[in-house]
């Protein structure tokens, strides 16, 4: 289950937007003036800085006088006090959501500019429009709108009515049927129209799209732990542990089956311990209890699971032992002897590191020993965690043998990389972009990822293979909207590995400057608050 905000405020402001209609006042003394704006960043996320610039040019041959240019902003952008920056002898006067720069004189043939930054408080999409008699400018910037995986929501798109026609693009590609000045959506993805489009000419087109992206569920393991024993007595020490989360993540536990935010047992969403102990000190209960974890992402989406913690109806202890470094393999054997009081019939894991051994368990049983061969020799500490259903659990560590072998140092492989941009065929975008290596040894293997560090689990190119001859080890990559990283691992014989990151910049395939078709939406379906 996931959590999804709510858009109507943005939503709401979005349409005041639409329909602020700005004026000005000034004496031009029969100047030739034009006003032109531009802002920092296209597209941001919440809480991030704009600036704005605003230039107004007299093109005419005498001075224009008493001017007064008014910047309307969206409600939702915040402007930073102190933040403007204008010329000697004129004065700006900021609100919201419209600012006032008051300018005495712009000489003949002279520009003057000014400049301030707002921050983006609120997803949507932000128009920003200065205006002075007979001119206009106008700038937009979009902050996508975070939706949880699998929420279902509904957005109505809406352009002004009475153009001689519609198309809307979602990613770029344009959506079948939709020829109307109205859309609805329903899925993730950047939303844009155009009206009126002419064949041989490019269209009116909306300067700034409708974003709604995608956040993932957090993902992460959860167990519980029963209660152990001392001296055969059970104590009130069961735990809730989680393991792979992010460390960005919060969290909240409740006791039952499903979780219910009004019977937290941990309060607030709070971040996750580093250890992933959530709980150290629940009793062992009579029969099996159920208690759910609730974890949630930095957007607010979250994933429920339920564990279950069971009595602790035994009890063991284990000694831990190991043996000399051997020289021939430069390896030693860890052994666990495991006493039992009480067992239950079962199977019993022992694990040490990441190596696991399982020993069959009956009511009869008393000791069991587990050995753990041909592990290395490197002074490193292990722990040894020994699990037995329906019993208690415990943890032992000790230090393994320094290494008695002299092993040769591994030297990792050197190499160049680069990220070659699409081509355009007329004013199409083609899905060719490259990533090439150079000065490389032909015997090295490769793998990438996309991303600023490599992940092996999401590699684009499959296990490692031979790097080619040329060094082309893709050509297919699509144009991103903005920089993408990607990452590259090289392997050498030995296995060692070395990583070079690159960036695919977007291309752009000329057509003379986009136009404002400002959008009109409504939310007519909510989704869940936090805690709900």
């Amino acid at each position: 289950m996931a959590f999804q905000k709510k858009y109507r405020l943005i939503i709401l402001l979005i349409s005041l937007l639409a329909s602020w209609t700005n004026r000005a006042e000034a004496q031009s003394g029969g100047g030739s003036l034009a006003i032109s704006k531009q802002v920092s960043r296209s597209k941001v996320s919440v809480g991030d800085t704009l600036t704005y610039t605003l230039i107004v040019s007299n093109s005419g041959t005498i001075p224009a006088t008493n001017l007064v240019v008014r910047d309307s902003g969206s409600v939702g952008l915040r402007y930073l006090p102190e933040s403007a920056r204008i010329p000697t002898g004129s004065n700006f006067t900021p609100g919201m959501p419209i600012s006032s720069w008051q300018v005495p004189s712009v000489g003949a043939g002279q520009s003057l500019t000014l400049t301030f930054r707002s921050v983006a408080d609120s997803s949507g999409i932000f128009y920003n429009q200065a205006t002075i008699p007979g001119d206009t400018a106008t700038t937009c910037t979009t902050v996508p709108i975070k939706v949880c995986a699998g929420d279902d929501f509904l957005f109505r798109l809406t352009v002004p009515a009475g153009r001689s026609s519609y198309r809307w693009f979602r990613n770029g590609i344009e959506l079948a049927g939709q020829t109307t000045n109205l859309l609805e959506i329903t899925t993730p993805g950047s939303y844009s129209v155009s009206v009126d489009d002419v064949t041989g000419k490019c269209p009116d087109f909306s300067q700034c799209p409708f974003i709604i992206e995608e956040d993932p569920l957090p993902t992460f393991q959860a167990k519980a732990i029963p209660a152990t024993c001392t001296a055969n007595t059970i104590q009130a020490n069961g735990q809730i542990v989680l393991t792979n989360f992010n460390p960005a993540y919060t969290y909240q536990y409740a006791a039952g089956p499903s979780f219910s935010a009004g019977l937290s047992l941990s309060g607030n969403p709070q971040p996750i311990p580093s250890t992933g102990i959530l709980a150290d000190n629940l009793p062992s209960p009579v029969a099996n209890t159920p208690y759910t974890v609730r974890v949630y992402n930095t957007a607010g989406c979250y994933t429920d699971q339920t564990v279950t913690l069971q009595p602790a109806t035994c009890c063991m202890t284990a000694v831990v032992s190991a043996g000399n470094c051997q020289t021939a393999t430069n390896t030693y054997t860890s052994t666990v002897i495991i006493t039992l009081s009480n067992p239950t019939t079962g199977t019993l894991t022992v694990t040490d590191g990441a190596v696991i051994r399982t020993l069959a368990t009956t009511s009869g049983t008393s000791s069991l020993t587990a050995v753990f061969a041909d592990l290395p020799s490197d002074a490193s500490t292990h722990t040894i965690m020994v699990s037995l259903p329906g019993c208690s659990s415990l943890t032992s560590t000790y230090t393994a043998p320094a290494s008695c072998t002299s092993i040769q140092a591994c030297v990792a492989p050197t190499f160049s990389a680069k990220a070659v941009g699409v081509t355009c065929i007329g004013n199409a975008l083609q899905s060719n972009g490259q990533i090439i290596l150079s000065d490389f040894n032909p015997a090295y293997t490769y793998q990438y990822s996309a991303g600023a560090s490599f992940d092996p689990a999401a590699s684009l190119s499959g296990a490692a293979q031979t790097v080619p001859p040329g060094g082309l080890i893709v050509n297919n990559l699509v144009n991103p909207a903005t920089d993408q990283f990607y990452t590259v691992r090289v392997y050498n014989e030995l296995g060692c590995s070395t990583d070079v990151t690159v960036v695919l910049r977007p291309t752009v395939c000329g057509c003379p400057p986009d136009q404002c078709v400002p959008f009109v939406i409504t939310q007519t379906q909510r989704g869940k608050r936090i805690g709900g």
